[in-house]
């Protein structure tokens, strides 16, 4: 055998035919790489390029047939697969999904799949995660994951006789039964239902698609609910919905864009629960949401040649605004807001007005189903810390509502205005978090007060939430918070100046203008409450391709008065306990179509020593969502 040579034993112009041997065939395989050729894919690349932005993560989905796609793309590729036992090597899809879930702000993704993606699709929508579908060239496709910063403001109802009963759509503002029944009734419906327009709010934000260049969309809802429940003396009430909701988007040079949607609900008491409102009502179509977008950013570097190192967007119209946990404010307003990222530092400002059909936080005020207030803002978030956002926001709230007819025995003005920090991230890999703690100042009119001189306000509110996400095929999150809100010991009712703070005094229960699930049964605001829930929610049942998905879910809730001798919004807690009791709240969301989803949801509250009625209360939603 002859022995193999060194390269020390090769002669100088064997040395170089060897080298001039590899030149050539690295400059063959070039050439190769660019000639056209039925398994290149440099039409996908060419197709990747146009959709993606230069800080968009690239991801293929089950490895489907590449043929020098990372050669065209400089190797920005991730890998991740539905199939995690036979691509070991590849990122694990449903992991992937549940992170970008528990991120405050991830990265936006273009997803490139071959053949169809129904199964990764129902991942990133049962997580609440926005995205659009584009077409991709032959087989292929695109789904564009939408960061939080580009996703559509959503829709939150409109309180007027009805409150939201179905999956965007139920707005009850109506009254809880009979004449019997103590002050407020539509109140407290109002509180009982708002939590399924904060699920469904989620839900609409997946289904409007993301910026096109240019592009008409539409689609809709529509959701027949049934309400039941009980309260002081176990008196029963309930009452059915059917709700449309009907929107359009229209896009332009992905640039402007302008969105609406409105909606048409018809109300039905059973016999004898109306009260005083009617028992067959049908309201609308009404403008819920309408607003015209500019990219700011996108518009100077496309008709102006300018590019900027951060992104702008203006809105103007009727929109949904919350900030942080949505303690202080989280409603829809006719406002305009503007919001700037730096990449490290995003901001938010606007100002804007109420829908005067809204009825009045204060239900004593004449008139009360009528109200205006001016509302301003600015949010802070600092994005540098690696899966943290601390924030902070401010929010400043005047009152210009009219006495209809005025009454010269009382005013009823209640400025105040709101200091907030807070935080959202990753305590782990599977443990998110979320707190925030808000300070309010004001002034307001106190029981009786006539003249112009009014009380000072001084409240507090504190909200946190840990969630941990188990790594099991029935997907169990457990999760854990703690609420408190400040109330007023000389009050008589929570949230009304007539029988409110008593003059002479400060008033030191906290206000808002936002949502905080107390429990479904007890539906109280957040107001002169406390309470702890420990909660868990678990998939037992996910086969797409048969029966769809099934989750479950459980809340516990410990609830108590942060004033034992002052109200809150259920004016049937008058004892001087601070024990409000315990609540067990269960649901059952089956998602039987990507279009079609049963939703029930239950609550019992075992009152405790602060009511004088201690029978139990129950509370019963169920609703069914045909999206098109």
């Amino acid at each position: 055998m002859t022995p193999a040579l060194t390269p020390r034993e090769l002669r100088p112009d064997k040395r170089l035919i060897l080298f001039v041997a590899a030149l050539a065939a690295i400059a063959g395989k070039g050439v190769i790489a660019y000639l056209p050729s039925d398994r290149d894919e440099r039409p996908l690349a060419e197709a990747v390029l146009e959709n993606a932005t230069p800080d968009t993560c690239i991801l293929v989905l089950d490895r489907p047939a590449k043929y020098g796609l990372e050669f065209y793309l400089d190797g920005r590729l991730e890998f991740a697969t539905m199939r995690p036992q036979e691509r070991p090597a590849d990122r694990d899809a449903a992991d992937l999904v549940r992170e970008l879930a528990t991120q405050p702000r991830h990265p936006r993704y273009l997803v490139i799949y071959k053949e169809n993606a129904d199964e990764f699709e129902r991942l990133l929508q049962d997580a609440g995660l926005s995205y659009t579908r584009r077409p991709g060239p032959g087989h292929y496709g695109f789904l564009i994951l939408v960061p939080p910063s580009e996703r559509s403001p959503m829709i939150a109802a409109s309180p007027r006789r009805a409150a939201a009963a179905a999956t965007a759509c139920v707005a009850l503002l109506a009254p809880v039964a009979g004449a019997q029944q103590p002050p407020q009734p539509s109140e407290r419906v109002f509180q009982r239902t708002y939590f399924f327009e904060e699920e469904v709010r989620q839900r609409l934000e997946g289904a409007v698609p993301a910026k096109q260049p240019a592009l008409v969309e539409w689609g809709g809802m529509y959701i027949p609910s049934y309400t039941y429940f009980n309260d002081t003396n176990n008196e029963e009430a309930s009452l059915t919905v059917q709700d449309l909701r009907l929107w359009t988007q229209i896009t332009l040079d992905d640039v402007h864009r302008i969105f609406a949607r409105g909606r048409l609900a018809y109300t039905d008491w059973s016999d004898g629960d109306a009260g005083a409102f009617r028992q067959h009502d049908l309201e609308g179509m009404n403008l819920e949401i309408g607003y015209y977008e500019l990219d700011v950013t996108r518009a100077a570097e496309k008709y102006w040649g300018a590019k900027w190192p951060f992104q702008m967007q203006a809105r103007g119209g009727r929109q949904y605004i919350e900030f942080g946990r949505g303690l202080a404010l989280g409603q829809v307003l006719d406002a305009g807001l503007f919001t700037v990222d730096t990449g490290q530092i995003g901001f938010t400002g606007f100002a804007g007005r109420n829908i005067e059909s809204q009825d009045n936080i204060d239900r004593s005020i004449p008139g009360f189903s009528h109200s205006r207030r001016t509302f301003y803002g600015a949010e802070v978030r600092y994005k540098g810390i690696p899966r943290h956002e601390p924030y902070a926001y401010w929010v400043l709230q005047r009152d210009w509502s009219e006495e209809r007819p005025e009454n010269a025995a009382q005013d009823y003005r209640y400025d105040s205005h709101y200091y907030a920090v807070g935080g959202r991230g990753q305590l782990a890999p599977r443990t998110k978090y979320e707190l925030e703690s808000v300070w309010e100042f004001g002034r307001g009119a106190a029981n009786g007060q006539i003249d112009d001189h009014q009380e000072r306000v001084r409240g507090f509110a504190f909200d946190a939430e840990v969630d941990h996400y188990l790594k099991h095929p029935m997907d169990p999150t457990l999760s854990l918070e703690y609420a408190y809100a400040s109330g007023d010991g000389d009050r008589l009712n929570a949230t009304n100046a007539f029988q409110g703070n008593r003059a002479g005094t400060v008033d030191t229960s906290f206000l808002g203008f936002g949502y905080v699930n107390s429990g479904l049964a007890l539906g109280a605001r957040f107001t002169n409450i406390q309470f702890v829930r420990l909660g868990g929610r678990v998939t037992p049942y996910n086969k797409k391709a048969a029966l769809g998905r099934v989750d479950v879910g459980l809340n516990y809730y410990f609830l108590f008065k942060s004033d034992p001798g002052g109200p809150i919004s259920d004016p049937t807690a008058v004892e001087d306990s601070s024990d409000l009791g315990q609540e067990v709240d269960v649901f059952c969301e089956w998602r039987i179509l990507s279009d079609l989803s049963l939703s029930v949801h239950y609550g019992r509250l075992y009152p405790g020593q602060s009511f004088p009625d201690r029978q139990p209360r129950d509370f019963l939603f169920t609703a069914l969502t045909i999206s098109f």
